[in-house]
């Protein structure tokens, strides 16, 4: 499975797409520092700058298209004006996704967008002959110390996949299954994201490659240098946390990529 990623940002998505057997076909990111951060981890793959500009020409045809589109029209740290914000750019995104008709299409974003802009994802998606379903998953399932809650908008082509015999199975379906991991929902207590057999057990299920196996337990997290060290001349700090607060968390998408490409590889051996 191939795919085109959207506001890539330092990669989070593409990780958890690669982890779940993708390949990563191109990107497109427009801040300067995040494209840095993208040149050299994923150097042979081709780089675009600005949705705005981008065409289906450039891409070719891809097996699904993914991404995160700012969620600053949505986010309570913002005013929220929804698609009254210059920023916001799903139009964008569902451009590309109506050009280059791929398979399965994921859309990121944060909760606030449940009550703005959810319908408009949904009927764009559905327009074009989607079938759309939604999933909350948060960072404090898979091991990190804070929420992170994000809802991921995953769709698929039902006509492609009933051709191949895929009628009745859905993403979902997958998960009910037991064919992918579904994190349970944290407590707000302290105490999961401090067990560390819960923590180990949440790994095993989520069964991540053995070179990213230890990214999925409280070790990793312990491991992440306190806020204090950011202002003794850290090189590009400004830049680096915006890039971290905009970013996904690799693990918390890796369960979504892992269900969708369960599901298109059992369609295909159908």
């Amino acid at each position: 499975m191939n795919g085109l990623s959207l506001f890539s940002g330092i990669g989070g998505l593409d990780l958890a797409f690669e982890w779940a057997g993708g390949k990563v076909k191109a990107m497109c990111e427009i801040e300067p520092y995040c494209q840095k951060v993208l040149r050299k981890h994923w150097p042979h793959v081709p780089l675009f700058e600005d949705i705005r500009e981008l065409r289906s020409a450039d891409v070719g045809k891809v097996d699904i298209i993914y991404g995160g589109f700012p969620c600053q029209p949505f986010s309570v740290a913002g005013n929220r004006k929804g698609q009254d914000d210059d920023r916001y750019l799903w139009p964008e995104f569902s451009k590309l996704v109506s050009e280059i008709k791929p398979r399965w299409v994921l859309a990121e974003n944060v909760p606030g967008i449940l009550r703005i802009a959810a319908d408009d994802v949904c009927s764009d998606l559905e327009r074009q002959g989607y079938c759309v379903g939604i999933c909350d998953f948060e960072a404090a399932a898979v091991g990190a110390k804070h929420r992170r809650e994000r809802i991921f908008f995953v769709a698929h082509s039902g006509r492609s996949l009933r051709q191949r015999g895929f009628e009745q199975r859905t993403l979902r379906d997958e998960i009910e299954r037991g064919t992918a991991y579904q994190p349970e929902r944290p407590s707000c207590s302290p105490a999961p994201y401090s067990d560390s057999k819960r923590c180990e057990e949440q790994r095993e299920s989520i069964k991540l490659p053995e070179t990213h196996a230890a990214f999925g337990c409280c070790g990793w997290w312990e491991s992440e240098p306190r806020m204090d060290r950011t202002s003794h001349g850290i090189s590009y700090r400004v830049d680096r946390l915006r890039a971290l607060v905009n970013a996904v968390v690799p693990q918390q998408a890796y369960p979504v990529f892992k269900a969708i490409k369960e599901a298109d590889d059992n369609a295909e051996a159908i």
